[in-house]
């Protein structure tokens, strides 16, 4: 085995790093490893941002206490150590003689490895693959277990993807966990809501998974160039204006065809042809790694994460549509179906309503779907109790399964509303500038915060004071009349929205993990956004749907409910 003993790590060239384990000293610790054998290994500096973006104490010591090199033979000179540092840490504490060793991953934002274009070698999905009812490839049982092995990567203080995974107590009615984890010096937040502890603790790392890879480019080769130029090379590109942009919005640089930007390579869902579009519509924080001004504000809407790329496009797919479906029903004030709770067969349904009812919330259930027939719905919570600190909050879903749609909104609800209610107590009486003010909702939190004000509420007459004269419709009959399968579901969508782009967030970290990040973008489905300075409205879209089309003029509208 060698060692590569470097005083600036930093500045060594990439071959002098392959076949070598790093050795780092300071005056309280010993840094020996990672091991790197080829390309797809992290290095010593991705062991170094990990440590600088979580904040630990190890990289203040990197940083401050570089000593004098000494010699310390912990290791024996061969090869058997190798495979134990491939990815690896070891830390020794010269104070206590105690030995760490922390797993490690290739950082994004290591000088040494961020030059590394990842190309995804797995073999195409399986086309017979068959889905389970839940709509996925593996049990998820299977997937905790595919987790397990990559818990101490995937959670530590100093060096994990997230940094730490907390039990939310505030949430009494359905389980929640959740984690706090960094990119870069962006912080971020994943929230797992399941009936059980552990299916909550797992879902918050898969979320994590997910935002981690749909935050920032990672380890794909960038393309810069404007649109006149692309065109000109007679490359497939998109123009970025089928996408809804700003025409004018304080802060933001506007978007013009003659404008240098980085593009993204995506692929059609009808018939898998290659098209460029623009990088900022994919990442929804690339100015990060890219340093690129924004043109256009974009969530993580239609990032999803599977076990396979057709798992991942398809929960894309419902997530666009949820969003679309719900969004669409709110700007043009449509009146939906309201769903008959009875009639549904789920047991956790009906006991995740009976505890809401206790807790003081009338729940009222809504079917929003609109032409794909994919099941939608909305769920809307008004708290019965006078001077409550949140008065309304809405979530929605969307599955194949509308008995999944349902519960997936009502666990959105039972651990949300709880804790915004919670929350506000001590923030409350700072928000009464959002009172019949919607200009002042100006971030994601102002849209539920906005509608904690009983004042508030008329926003919500078109469906509240319809109740009775909205149609009834029992939970078996939304279940679309296509059967349960990737194919049937990408032609039912394809039929009414044919130009539909994936793009493949797959990188060194999911490939390792056997996980595949999609994100799912429909132009002519109605964005989601938050903050009215954001709005985007697919004035053609709603217009299907809108009798009023003053609706979308009035530019004192109230802000969706959407959290």
């Amino acid at each position: 085995m060698m060692y590569s003993i470097n005083k600036d790590y930093q500045k060594v060239k990439k071959e002098d790093i392959y076949g070598k384990v790093n050795y780092y000293e300071t005056s309280s610790y010993v840094f020996i490893g990672p091991y790197v054998n080829d390309i797809e290994d992290p290095c010593f500096n991705c062991f170094k941002e990990a440590v600088k973006a979580n904040g630990s104490r190890y990289y203040w010591c990197i940083e401050q206490e570089r000593t004098e090199l000494t010699s310390f033979n912990l290791f024996a000179d061969d090869d058997k150590c190798t495979e134990e540092l491939r990815g690896a840490v070891l830390i020794f504490n010269k104070n206590t003689g105690s030995i760490k060793k922390k797993e490690i991953y290739k950082n994004a934002f290591c000088e040494n490895c961020s030059s590394d274009f990842f190309e995804n070698k797995r073999l195409k999905d399986n086309h017979n693959e068959k889905l389970n009812k839940e709509g996925r490839v593996i049990s998820f049982t299977n997937v905790i277990n595919k987790l397990k092995k990559h818990e101490k990567l995937l959670i530590d203080q100093d060096t994990g993807i997230g940094r730490m995974l907390f039990r939310d107590a505030e949430s009494d009615v359905i389980p929640m966990y959740g984690i706090e984890a960094y990119i870069g010096q962006r912080q971020y937040h994943s929230y797992g809501r399941a009936e059980s502890l552990s299916a909550s603790k797992y879902s918050a790392i898969l979320e994590m998974i997910e935002r981690h890879a749909s935050m920032i480019p990672q380890f794909t080769k960038p393309l810069r160039a404007s649109y006149h130029q692309l065109k000109q090379k007679k490359m497939d590109v998109i123009n970025p204006e089928s996408f809804i942009l700003h025409k004018s919005v304080e802060g933001e640089h506007l978007y013009s065809h003659d404008k240098e930007i980085y593009w993204t390579a995506c692929r059609r869902l009808d018939n898998n042809k290659e098209v460029l579009i623009p990088e900022q519509l994919i990442y929804f924080d690339n100015q990060i790694i890219r340093g690129e001004n924004r043109f256009i504000y974009e969530t993580s809407n239609g990032a999803a994460l599977g076990n396979s790329m057709k798992e991942a496009v398809m929960y894309g797919l419902f997530e666009v549509i949820e969003r679309d479906c719900f969004l669409v029903h709110w700007y043009c004030k449509k009146i939906p179906k309201r769903i008959d709770v009875s009639s549904s067969k789920n047991l956790q349904i009906k006991l995740v309503l009976k505890q809401l009812d206790d807790l003081g919330y009338e729940v009222h259930l809504f079917d929003i779907t609109l032409e794909t027939d994919i099941p939608a719905v909305w769920v809307l919570a008004v708290n019965r109790k006078d001077g409550a600190n949140l008065k309304y909050y809405n979530a929605a879903g969307a599955h194949y399964n509308p008995e999944k749609a349902i519960f997936s909104g009502l666990v959105e609800v039972a651990t949300s509303a709880l804790i915004y209610e919670k929350k506000l107590d001590n923030e409350k009486s700072h928000l009464n500038y959002l009172i019949q003010n919607p200009s002042g909702v100006k971030k994601m939190e102002d849209h539920v915060n906005y509608y904690s004000f009983e004042e508030n509420g008329k926003a919500f007459d078109f469906l509240l004071n319809n109740l009775e004269q909205m149609e009834l419709i029992e939970v078996h009959k939304m279940t679309p009349a296509f059967p349960f399968t990737y194919d049937a579901l990408k032609r039912a969508v394809l039929d009414k929205h044919p130009d539909i782009y994936i793009a493949d967030l797959t990188h060194y970290l999911t490939e390792k993990l056997d996980f595949h990040t999609v994100k799912i973008l429909i132009p002519s489905l109605q964005p989601m956004t938050f903050g009215l300075q954001n709005e985007r409205l697919n004035l053609e879209r709603l217009k299907q749907y809108c009798e009023d089309l003053s609706l979308l003029k009035n530019k004192e509208r109230e802000p969706h409910p959407f959290p």
